[in-house]
């Protein structure tokens, strides 16, 4: 029989504590790393039936607009980006991806990019892979990657003037 005392208590605490904390931790680390090849495999249908793979593109800088049609800031920032798309400098290259899977189907989102008169490339997650894989919780979130890897993320609705800042900060 063992008797718990107020001397032994927080040595029986640590004993039970830290082998959760390391099963979390490593737990933690490996949703990470799946979550990190994800991001590096981005391959997505667009809305006009074309594959983009992110690693083919010949781009330094990519933006991704993580959006959704029901979104009020999504769509106050639209125009923004729209214009943005229309003058990108020649490293640069701006994507929306629409996450599918939280949004309200295909029909609103053809109504969306008409309505704002979207040009650039509207990437199609069904599944939430690379929402999920990018940490979005909210919309809009913009993430800049620089030779594939994130080097800025924007939660929230972003303008045209903020988008050509961020660029210019990390063009070669």
């Amino acid at each position: 029989v063992y008797i718990v005392t107020s001397k032994n208590y927080k040595q029986i605490a640590y004993v039970a504590l830290v082998p959760f904390i390391v099963i979390t931790l490593s737990n933690f680390q490996l949703e990470n790393e799946k979550a990190a090849s994800a991001i590096n495999e981005i391959k997505l249908e667009t809305t006009t039936g074309d594959m983009y793979s992110l690693q083919q593109q010949e781009e330094e800088i990519i933006i991704a607009n993580f959006f959704a049609t029901w979104c009020p800031p999504c769509k106050a920032e639209m125009p923004h980006l729209q214009s943005f798309a229309e003058n990108l400098p020649n490293d640069a290259e701006l994507i929306g991806v629409n996450l599918t899977a939280r949004d309200d189907g295909e029909r609103k989102l053809k109504q969306f990019i008409e309505q704002y008169g979207v040009t650039y490339p509207i990437l199609l997650d069904v599944d939430d892979t690379y929402g999920d894989g990018y940490g979005v919780l909210s919309m809009p979130t913009t993430v800049i990657l620089k030779d594939g890897k994130e080097v800025e993320r924007i939660v929230g609705p972003v303008s045209e003037e903020t988008l050509g800042k961020l660029v210019k900060q990390y063009e070669k």
